[in-house]
């Protein structure tokens, strides 16, 4: 099962670029969506959508990946136990291979929630660090910035496992914006929590290939192109399954062009 959430602002990407890479690089998968937001004839576009169960809901003030993580846990709690599962950020995700690999690593190491690491690591990722420094009572604040430096800066846009781990995740971490492990935190999203409950529980988790989850943010963008055909590929050649194009990187990777005589 892929899971994705989504707002107005991207159910069109939803439709066009994720839901439609995900087909076309042969994933037969069932997609759930969190839909926030949609207009009825908007709703209706999408339930038609094959293999694709979408769970509308109304919008709040609440971002979206403060959302998923609550309101993914209905969806999961309904799984069977043994069912693989991965998310990934619906707005700006786009899908070049088949998932299948990912689903062996998951039944492989069935107790574990696996992520991936972005290309900045904390130390170098002012923004990142204003997040942590932002917590309000000083002791988590303290202990969260000393955990976080000396460990890889893991990416809340993906993570994978068998349904109960993300539900353990979701359950654990959801709760935290409004106690003291990250109360005052001026982080709109998931990242600051993802990377707590990963670095606080290691045994929970297990860091996988970025080709998951390739983060164009942070990244050297003379390190990667985009070919005629619109693939993404990578100058030092690993593979790349799903193009994460965080902070609006998509459309800042460069096309190379085959000569006419290559």
């Amino acid at each position: 099962v892929v899971l994705a959430a989504f707002d107005r602002k991207h159910w069109r990407l939803f439709r066009h670029q994720f839901y439609r890479t995900l087909r076309e690089s042969g994933n037969s998968e069932t997609v759930a969506s969190l839909a926030i937001g949609l207009y009825p004839s908007e709703q209706r576009r999408l339930a038609k959508l094959p293999g694709h169960q979408p769970w509308f809901r109304r919008t709040t003030e609440r971002h979206v990946a403060k959302r998923r993580m609550r309101e993914f846990q209905e969806i999961l709690a309904a799984l069977p136990p043994d069912q693989p599962v991965g998310y990934w950020d619906s707005g700006d995700v786009v899908f070049q291979d088949r998932l299948e690999p990912l689903w062996q690593i998951v039944q492989a190491n069935r107790d574990k929630l696996l992520a991936a690491r972005e290309p900045n690591p904390f130390s170098e990722n002012p923004v990142v660090q204003s997040w942590v420094l932002t917590i309000a009572d000083p002791v988590p604040r303290r202990k969260t910035f000393e955990l976080f430096s000396s460990r890889p800066h893991l990416n809340a846009g993906f993570a994978a496992g068998k349904a109960p781990n993300l539900l353990k995740y979701f359950r654990t971490a959801a709760p935290w914006d409004n106690s003291r492990e990250l109360g005052g935190s001026t982080d709109w999203g998931d990242q600051t929590s993802l990377n707590l409950y990963c670095h606080s529980n290691p045994d929970a988790w297990m860091e996988i290939s970025d080709q998951w989850n390739y983060c164009l943010a942070g990244r050297d963008l003379n390190s990667v192109w985009r070919t005629e055909t619109g693939r993404f590929v990578d100058a030092g050649g690993k593979p790349i399954c799903a193009v994460h194009g965080n902070a609006k990187t998509l459309h800042l990777v460069r096309t190379r062009y085959r000569s006419a005589s290559a």
